[in-house]
């Protein structure tokens, strides 16, 4: 789609995934800078274009979900929330937390409480999806977890308190299991 060669050297120093030293240098890699350098490469633009298209639910939305799911670039989680505060409970505000949940990091932590306070119930269901995938994805342990899914266990609406009791569940099994308990 682009006809711009990469400057991969340039790029793996702005990602400081270079370190020069006398004798030589230190490269590293891996899942993390791939992430970064291909949010790098596409641009901000792009991104934001995805996100806005995802969060429209057009078809080919699913298509362009799996590419921000496989980058996970922080512009994607910031217009996210920027969608969610802007939409003033408008479906479009859930499915902005709803694609939050797949290119969260644990930067986003730092809004759950906004998201929890929401009225809409989509939304605040949303955010036990968000803590389901940042421990999925071994970026959260429970114990971290555990207030923001307390809150939800205390929602007013079952919707929402069955996400956090379903999540809850999973994490005492997986403890079980790590203790090497049979469970049932």
């Amino acid at each position: 789609m682009t006809d711009k060669a990469v400057d991969w050297r340039d790029l793996a120093e702005r990602l400081d995934a270079i370190t020069y030293q006398e004798n030589g240098r230190m490269e590293s890699g891996g899942t993390n800078v791939a992430e970064k350098a291909l949010a790098l490469i596409v641009g901000d633009d792009f991104v934001r274009q995805t996100t806005d298209y995802c969060v429209s639910g057009e078809p080919g939305s699913e298509t362009a979900r799996s590419v921000l799911r496989l980058l996970r670039p922080q512009v994607a989680r910031d217009r996210c929330i920027e969608i969610f505060r802007m939409s003033d409970g408008s479906v479009r505000g859930a499915a902005a937390i709803h694609l939050l949940s797949d290119v969260a990091d644990l930067s986003v932590l730092q809004w759950m409480p906004e998201i929890q306070a929401n009225s809409d119930i989509f939304v605040r269901a949303y955010s036990a999806r968000i803590i389901d995938q940042l421990w999925m994805g071994g970026d959260l342990e429970p114990e971290e977890g555990r207030p923001f899914l307390d809150a939800l266990l205390r929602d007013t609406d079952d919707m929402v308190r069955n996400a956090a009791k379903r999540l809850l569940e999973m994490w005492e099994r997986d403890a079980a299991l790590e203790r090497g308990e049979d469970f049932e």
